[in-house]
């Protein structure tokens, strides 16, 4: 049994077979979040409701991080496969460049530009 799934058992005193938070349902939930679905389709793969996965989040505090784990999980996946691309396909490698050092990059880049520029830059406006 989960160890949220113990929380829940213990703070009721008993287990609730109503209840849709089971190991598997939950593994059903990191494994679609792992393999790089966004929420809202991770948890239709897993059977439940969204709002059912944001008060699962509020209830069993440890599974937010391991959603966060799962998500970068895939994100390594994702860079994984752009970067093994990348050794034949220079698109693939720019990718993998820009999704590695990006926020690096835009940092420095924006670095002696006004406060009226970076504002703009940030909305997505050109100058």
């Amino acid at each position: 049994m989960d160890a949220d799934a113990q929380d829940a058992q213990s703070r009721t005193g008993e287990r609730r077979s109503t209840s849709l938070y089971t190991p598997p349902t939950v593994m059903r939930l990191l494994d679609a979040v792992a393999d790089g679905l966004n929420l809202s389709q991770a948890c239709i793969a897993a059977g439940i409701g969204r709002r059912t996965m944001y008060d699962w989040q509020k209830k069993y505090p440890r599974l937010l991080k391991r959603l966060e784990e799962a998500r970068e999980q895939a994100r390594q996946k994702a860079l994984a496969t752009i970067k093994r691309f990348g050794e034949t396909d220079y698109k693939a490698a720019a990718e993998f460049f820009a999704s590695e050092f990006s926020s690096r990059l835009h940092a420095r880049k924006h670095r002696d530009r006004s406060c009226y520029e970076r504002r703009r830059c940030r909305r997505g406006l050109r100058f």
